[in-house]
């Protein structure tokens, strides 16, 4: 009898070994989703519910305000910075280590390497400060208002590198200001209302080398002013009512011209535009005519348009759109006939469409807003998803998924939506009815609230409630960009945590207030199209090896 020829491969079963090693390895994450799920950035735990505000993007660092009730329940702000990562969330400076008064921080804005806000140290009042995102880099630049009523700045916009605001110093009222980030470059720039009457300057906005708002003079009531930054520079534009208030609103940048709402006292409050000149400064089209108000809303450009909310004589609030005429000025689609589709911002351009929020159906005071998107065309505006559809008659409970903060990050489009069972949460859609759906189910009790939805460094941020049983906001993330654009420096420093009390210890340059303390963080598990890829093959390879080794011994001739 022949000998059987097939040979045990020593090779092949070494090499086998080493493959199922590796799939073993990576098999936990080859299970788990490829999705990522949003993840807690750190827990500023407090008994007094804690709340925050104002996410702004300086450098490499994401600023906001942490709110806490005090045992008497006064508000305290306190300005917060993250990277991203547990250990980077901390406390920028306690401005006011008194708990018996309140911060009042707000109004961030970011110049360069430098951070503007109002904040009350609990001895000079709400003034005017900066920060560089270090402790001793977070002082007072100038006491405007000496005293503890303080200056309240507010309004604060970046105009050419130079902080513009209004503010009080107590002797000319509230007026328009700028600083430099010093004090003897912190001024007023014009008592534009002569003593201490109040001026009071809104809708600071700017384009190119002028700035826009609106103020009173004490003679022609509130109308439209702009500014080069000096005294004489800084002039009404147009009495455009000369019987009372123009009312601007909703200022928006087109074609470097400047778009608003106002009221002529004649039209109602409709669309206008404005070169900065009074002769330029002119209306766009009455959509309501006959003295109706129009009220333009929601303005946001887009495919070389601008799109709006407004509503006609005819139809309540539709989507409209304008090249800046009176004749191309003109509704988009009527998307509810019997009513209003009350188009609501912010409105968000994806993937070459306008997405925002509406509802098509109801009464004139319809409500139940679901997620619409429009290429300009009335056959493209069209519902990407009916997400909430427990209301097909009228009157009806509740108010549609209602889509808001519309935020693009990676390659979807987020939102926070309540589809009537798993209360308000994060979603996202690639733009299709099948690509819309919740990430996921974090508040299992209640709503998640995600709002404030920022996109920052290949991720989405965003403050939310998971607890079910307070409100505590806290700060969350969600990794939206791919591994080749994920920084290395930026990976969260809890991956190799484990479950249980994360103990932060202060350090004496970032000292944490005695209401602070931190607790778990959970950390995405890494996932994606390369780990299926290699599961793939190493499975082939491995199945290959295995059945060539088997022959081997199914082969093998028995001993006699």
């Amino acid at each position: 009898m022949a000998k059987n020829k097939t040979k045990f491969n020593l090779r092949n079963f070494l090499l086998g070994g080493f493959v199922l090693s590796l799939f073993l390895c990576f098999f936990p994450n080859f299970v788990k989703s490829a999705d990522p799920e949003p993840v807690l950035v750190k827990e500023i735990n407090n008994d007094y519910y804690p709340y925050l505000e104002y996410l702004k993007i300086m450098g490499n660092s994401l600023y906001f305000f942490y709110i806490a009730n005090t045992e008497n329940w006064n508000p305290i702000y306190e300005l917060w910075k993250s990277d991203g990562t547990t250990g980077s969330t901390t406390l920028v400076k306690d401005i006011n280590e008194r708990r018996d008064h309140t911060d009042n921080v707000d109004y961030l804005v970011a110049i360069g390497g430098t951070l503007f806000f109002g904040a009350n140290d609990g001895t000079n009042g709400k003034e005017l400060w900066k920060s560089d995102g270090t402790p001793a880099g977070t002082v007072m630049i100038k006491d405007i208002n000496p005293g503890v009523n303080g200056s309240s700045p507010e309004q604060s916009v970046d105009f050419n590198g130079v902080l513009y605001f209004s503010a009080n110093d107590g002797v000319n009222g509230e007026e328009l200001w700028k600083s430099d980030g010093t004090a003897d470059g912190t001024a007023m720039i014009k008592d534009i209302n002569p003593g201490a009457a109040y001026s009071s300057p809104t809708n600071l906005y700017i384009i190119g080398s002028t700035l826009y708002f609106e103020a009173d003079n004490g003679v022609n009531g509130r109308e439209l002013w702009k500014s080069d930054g000096t005294e004489g520079g800084t002039k009404i534009i147009k009495d455009i009512n000369p019987a009372g208030n123009a009312q601007t609103s909703t200022f928006v940048e087109y074609n470097s011209t400047l778009f608003f709402g106002a009221n002529d006292g004649i039209h109602g409050k409709e669309l206008w535009k404005s070169d900065g000149t009074a002769d330029g400064t002119v209306i766009v089209r009455d959509i309501n005519s006959g003295g109706g108000n129009g009220n333009p809303a929601h303005p946001v450009v887009y495919n070389n348009e601008l799109y709006f909310s407004a509503a006609d004589e005819v139809d309540n609030n539709e989507l409209w759109k304008t090249d800046g005429t009176e004749a191309k000025t003109v509704k988009v689609k009527e998307i509810n006939p019997s009513g209003t589709s009350n188009p609501t911002g912010p409105m968000a351009e994806f993937s070459g469409e306008l997405y925002f929020s509406a509802c098509d159906q109801g009464t004139i005071y319809c409500y139940d807003n679901e997620l619409w998107k429009t290429d300009g065309t009335e056959a493209g505006t069209v519902q990407v998803a009916e997400i909430r559809s427990d209301c097909e008659t009228y009157p009806c409970s509740n108010f549609g998924s209602i889509p808001a903060y519309l935020t693009v990050s990676g390659d979807s489009l987020y939102f926070s939506a309540n589809d009537g069972t798993h209360g308000k949460e994060l979603w996202k859609t690639d733009g299709t009815e099948v690509g819309t759906e919740i990430v996921k189910d974090v508040n299992l009790c209640g709503d998640f609230q995600p709002n404030n939805l920022t996109d920052f460094n290949n991720s989405l941020y965003f403050f939310a409630i998971d607890n079910c049983e307070d409100d505590r906001t806290q700060l969350w993330t969600l990794t939206t960009g791919t591994d080749d654009d994920v920084d290395d420096s930026s990976e969260n420093d809890l991956d190799d945590a484990g479950e249980g009390d994360l103990n932060v210890e202060e350090e004496d340059n970032n000292p944490v207030s005695d209401y602070t303390s931190v607790e778990v963080v959970l950390t995405s598990i890494p996932s994606g199209p390369k780990i299926e890829i290699l599961m793939f093959f190493s499975l082939s390879l491995l199945f290959f090896l295995i059945l060539n080794n088997i022959r081997f011994f199914k082969n093998r001739n028995p001993k006699v």
